[in-house]
């Protein structure tokens, strides 16, 4: 495919769950942004809950 790298919003992937697991199966790194720009997307809440199928995120406020 030659894609290793891509970045999606934490909207995205809390729609499309699966298709974030076959990414990740394929190799390819993820990395989440929009995190903090809706009151359920902090840190925790993404770590907690998507990073499963992610391998970073972008977060320019970290709140822990």
């Amino acid at each position: 495919m030659g894609v290793s790298n891509i970045s999606v919003s934490v909207d995205f992937a809390k729609t499309n769950i699966e298709m974030m697991s076959y990414i990740k199966e394929l190799g390819v790194n993820s990395y989440l942004y929009n995190v903090n720009i809706e009151s359920w997307t902090n840190e925790n809440f993404v770590l907690k809950y998507f990073m499963d199928n992610a391998y970073g995120l972008y977060s320019d406020d970290w709140q822990f």
